[in-house]
């Protein structure tokens, strides 16, 4: 088995989704997306998969913003994104907002 690891994150994918999130939309509006669900106790697999749900409808619409354009490129598969990394990356973003 090879290590597909990544600038310290599972793989590509999720490094590059995570890196979109902080350097576009911001800690703070990941936090705003995801708090509701923080509070209800989600799983860390749930909060990735709902914030990764999320930007994905954004990639659906026709025109996208031109930063969801870019992240899309960037990020390639989703399928492989590690959803339980997303989601301790949107819970701490939710907790340094507090």
């Amino acid at each position: 088995m090879c290590d597909e690891s990544y600038n310290g994150w599972a793989n590509r994918e999720t490094w590059a989704f995570v890196l979109h999130c902080d350097n576009t939309i911001g800690a703070d509006y990941v936090a705003e997306l995801v708090s509701g669900r923080v509070v209800s106790n989600d799983s860390d697999y749930d909060l990735g998969d709902h914030l990764v749900d999320v930007v994905g409808d954004m990639w659906a619409d026709d025109p996208p913003a031109e930063w969801v354009s870019l992240m899309r490129d960037d990020v390639g598969s989703v399928w492989r994104i590690d959803l339980c990394e997303v989601g301790r990356y949107a819970r701490e973003c939710v907790s340094e907002r507090v």
